[in-house]
């Protein structure tokens, strides 16, 4: 690459012959035009692959959870919502892998932990017990906000009648229960009410006959 700094070629840019002439950061320049190759390394289709499944959930999420569950994290950062969603799942992207290890908050009190998610077959209900374990970061009044995915479908869904604190340790869907089946992944996250939020865990929801 040459670059251009007494104007031998003015404003040119474009190809000429084998020759591609171009201007980057005010900057005239040269090099040789050499042909693209598409090179299908393991790691380069791993790499696109797990690309593709993100920017297929991002799309319908971006106004969602992911805008909600980073915004604490991004606060002072020069990055968006979308840019830390990519940056906490692409090294664990994967199609095989589970979903409930999808990152959709982070956040500054600490980590939630579902530690069950279960189906009631006879009544239809379920239920989600979480880690009540408080400390300098975690209170009891932390509120729960949860989210789901159901099979098949790339939009997460905030469960808005889903209301209680972290003492609670318990959470019983009856309402909603329409909404969400046996194999959805579950997504917790503790809430503040001036927006601290934690990071999220996923469970998948398994059906259970008492």
């Amino acid at each position: 690459m040459a670059k251009i700094t007494t104007g031998v070629l003015g404003v040119t840019t474009g190809k000429i012959g084998n020759i591609i002439a171009q201007r980057w950061k005010s900057i005239n320049y040269i090099r040789q035009y050499t042909k693209p190759v598409d090179k299908k390394s393991e790691s380069q289709l791993s790499y696109r692959a797990r690309m593709t499944f993100l920017n297929t959930l991002s799309r319908p999420n971006l106004q969602g959870c992911i805008s909600s569950g980073f915004s604490e994290y991004i606060s002072g950062k020069d990055l968006s919502q979308v840019h830390a969603f990519f940056k906490f799942n692409l090294p664990i992207a994967s199609l095989s892998a589970s979903i409930e290890k999808l990152v959709i908050s982070q956040g500054s009190i600490g980590d939630a932990a579902i530690l069950t998610c279960t189906h009631n077959t006879l009544n239809n209900k379920k239920t989600i017990t979480w880690d009540t374990s408080t400390d300098g970061s975690r209170l009891a009044s932390d509120y729960i906000e949860l989210w789901f995915k159901v099979p098949g479908s790339v939009v997460i869904t905030k469960l808005e009648h889903a209301k209680t604190s972290r003492s609670a340790g318990v959470y019983i869907d009856s309402v909603g229960s329409e909404e969400w089946e046996n194999g959805s992944c579950l997504y917790l996250i503790f809430r503040r009410t001036d927006n601290l939020i934690s990071n999220n865990t996923g469970a998948i929801c398994t059906p259970f006959v008492p």
